[in-house]
């Protein structure tokens, strides 16, 4: 309710048991795809990496 309620675009880490390392390196790497994905959808909502 409240990532609805703000408007909020919220992206989540779906993968457990990684270090901080491991989920930095997979945020760099998906940032470009989460910006033009921000872009093209309506907020709110939350999307899978």
């Amino acid at each position: 309710m409240a990532i609805a309620s703000s408007d909020a675009k919220v992206f989540v880490l779906s993968l457990r048991n990684l270090t901080g390392e491991e989920m930095a390196e997979i945020f760099v790497q998906a940032i470009e795809r989460m910006e033009k994905f921000a872009q093209s959808n309506q907020s709110p909502f939350i999307a899978k990496i």
